[in-house]
């Protein structure tokens, strides 16, 4: 995803929530924090560690989570 995409993540909103989230495994709302958990994924991947892949994806999917922010004028990854 390009920066474009993760700056749809870093609205006030998603800032406050990932601020305020209290999860035991930590969501990640953010677009810094979304794009850190996706880059543990992806090295997670590529060296066979599967046993950090549903703690990552709960991350990524948790109760504090909320959905990307409109799209910005000239955002050419807006569907991703």
């Amino acid at each position: 995803m390009s920066d474009t995409g993760w700056n749809r993540f870093n609205t006030d909103a998603h800032r406050t929530a990932q601020a305020a989230c209290v999860c035991i495994i930590a969501c990640a709302v953010d677009g810094a924090t979304r794009r850190q958990v996706c880059e543990q994924l992806t090295y997670s991947r590529a060296i066979g560690d599967m046993a950090v892949v549903p703690i990552l994806l709960a991350q990524l999917t948790g109760h504090c989570c909320i959905p990307p922010g409109p799209a910005l004028p000239g955002d050419t990854n807006a569907g991703t």
